[in-house]
C-alpha cells in the first residue's frame, strides 16, 4: 500500500468520520456476496434440486422393488415348506 492511498483513506477518514465509511464498506461487501450468491450459488443449487428429486424417485423405486422381491421370497419359502411337509408326508404313508 503506497503512502497516497494511505493518506487517501486517512483524509476520507477524517472527512466523513470511521462509522460512515465502515458502513460504506460493508454495504459493497454485502452487495458482493448477495451478487456472488444469485449468479453462482443459486443456479448450482437449483440443479442440485432437480437432481436430488430425481435421485429420490429412483431410491423409492428401488424400495418398492425390493418390498416385492421380499414378498416374493416369502411366498416361495412358504410354498417350499408347504411342498416339503407334503412330500415327507408322502413318504411317510408309503412305509
Amino acid at each position: 500500500m503506497s503512502g497516497r492511498d494511505f493518506s487517501f483513506w486517512a483524509d476520507t477518514i477524517g472527512t466523513y468520520g470511521f462509522p460512515v465509511i465502515a458502513l460504506l464498506l460493508c454495504g459493497y461487501f454485502i452487495w458482493y456476496i448477495w451478487k456472488w450468491v444469485t449468479r453462482e450459488i443459486k443456479p448450482a443449487l437449483n440443479a442440485a434440486g432437480s437432481s436430488l428429486g430425481k435421485l429420490k424417485k429412483q431410491v423409492q423405486a428401488l424400495d418398492n422393488d425390493m418390498i416385492r422381491l421380499d414378498m416374493k421370497l416369502k411366498i416361495l419359502i412358504q410354498e417350499r415348506h408347504i411342498t416339503d411337509k407334503h412330500r415327507s408326508s408322502l413318504g411317510s404313508d408309503e412305509d
